[in-house]
């Protein structure tokens, strides 16, 4: 069958909910004026002796005037995406109909029906505050986890047989399309996923209650974090086929992409209680940030093919992307990010501590690339054909739970 392969990318109507993109950043705005202004009203109430609750809160932070700059370390692990078989081998001594279709006795799947992007990888959080006033903090922070793909790619001069599978949506049964068969096609395949979350926090802290051991604080204030993540597969194929339709030698590069992103605006409530044992300190913080979570579904596909001696041709479509699902499609939900952390640390010198803990976060509706692909595909679309018969691949729209995990190492430095 002839491929060919293009570069333009078609476009779905794109959905948007202004109101909330709205008020999930005005939101954390006025909250951030309400605390400055209580502030300012009890800050008033105190004349020039300190009252007991600044000079508690003066003897914890040593004084009005300090930074407090944190850094921490985090092995993070986050639960992988759904992705269908994306390849998949057969017994050398299959018939060219069953080669790599699933279902058959001897396909085996070598890449896909798993969970990609869930091995441990490195991130950084960077966190930093000031008392702004005898009863007010501002603070701060910073989020970036990097990427934990784990590319794969095989080769085969025509055995072993390699292909790749998906239901047809004119009949409904299994079919795959070859990458390398005996005597007929040699090809290469790759699959490459990358994800990354990143994100930051600003807004103002004080102490609700403290005594001897027990400090207790509330934080409000703007939250951001983005959560993106990409897929994608290449095929680049040779037909050997001494006899074949496709003239001998001519080549073929073969597109699939798929990107999705995910961002996230609200307004951030936290809990901090913090409780002296002896010289260690234990601190536990559960926090909910309720706002908006805008999901964007980037597909592209394209084919070029190369017969000897000719210019080479391209068209828009690779395999599961096609003219009826690429383009870009984008929603908005309402959501609450649950988070809590736990940490133990102790202050080692003079305004320097360290800490080991454990955090958790939820981002819930998320969309995630390998989850965004429809295994069902109508081939009349392939080589840049008209579409005969349903509209598949089709635009996916699904969402899951994202939940992130890690444990953390912290230096504090207070200055």
């Amino acid at each position: 069958m002839q491929r060919v392969d293009g570069f333009g990318v078609g476009r779905v109507p794109l959905t948007f909910d202004a109101a909330m993109f709205n008020v999930t950043r005005t939101l954390p705005l006025l909250f951030i004026a309400v605390a400055l202004a209580v502030n300012t009203s009890q800050a008033s109430d105190c004349d020039s002796t300190p009252c007991d609750a600044c000079l508690d809160f003066e003897t914890y932070t040593g004084t009005a005037s300090r930074w407090s700059v944190q850094g921490q370390y985090l092995m993070w692990w986050t639960n992988g995406a759904d992705s269908p078989a994306l390849v998949t081998t057969s017994d050398p001594a299959s018939l060219r109909s069953e080669a790599g279709v699933i279902g058959n006795p001897t396909t085996e799947v070598l890449y896909g029906n798993d969970s990609p992007n869930s091995e441990m990888r490195n991130g950084v959080r960077l966190s930093i505050g000031r008392p702004i006033s005898d009863r007010w903090n501002f603070y701060g922070e910073g989020l970036y986890v990097g990427d934990a793909g784990d590319p794969f790619r095989q080769f085969s001069s025509g055995q072993p047989i390699l292909a790749r599978p998906y239901v047809s949506a004119q009949t409904g049964l299994n079919d795959s399309e070859l990458v390398a068969f005996p005597n007929v096609l040699e090809g290469a395949i790759s699959v490459e996923t990358e994800s990354r979350l990143f994100g930051f926090e600003i807004g103002a802290s004080s102490v609700f209650s403290e005594d001897k051991d027990t400090r207790i604080s509330i934080f409000t204030g703007y939250r951001f974090i983005q959560f993106e993540d990409s897929l994608g597969v290449q095929e680049d194929l040779e037909s050997i086929d001494l006899g074949g339709v496709v003239p001998l030698g001519t080549t073929f590069r073969v597109n699939d992409s798929f990107e999705a992103k995910n961002q996230f605006h609200g307004v951030n409530l936290r809990l901090e209680i913090e409780k002296q044992l002896n010289r260690w300190d234990l601190v536990f913080q559960p926090s909910l940030a309720l706002g908006s979570m805008e999901r964007t579904v980037s597909t592209a596909g394209t084919t070029r093919t190369q017969i000897p001696g000719l210019d080479p041709t391209f068209v828009d479509g690779g395999l599961l992307a096609q003219p009826t699902n690429i383009g870009q499609d984008t929603s908005s939900v309402f959501t609450v990010l649950p988070e809590f952390r736990f940490s133990l640390g102790r202050e080692v010198l003079s305004g320097l501590r360290f800490d080991v803990g454990y955090s958790f976060l939820l981002l819930p509706k998320t969309f995630r690339a390998a989850e965004q692909i429809d295994p069902n595909l109508n081939a009349s679309q392939i080589g840049g054909g008209a579409l005969v018969g349903p509209g598949a691949p089709a635009v996916a729209r699904n969402e899951s739970h994202l939940w992130n995990q890690s444990i953390t190492f912290s230096v504090a430095l207070q200055r």
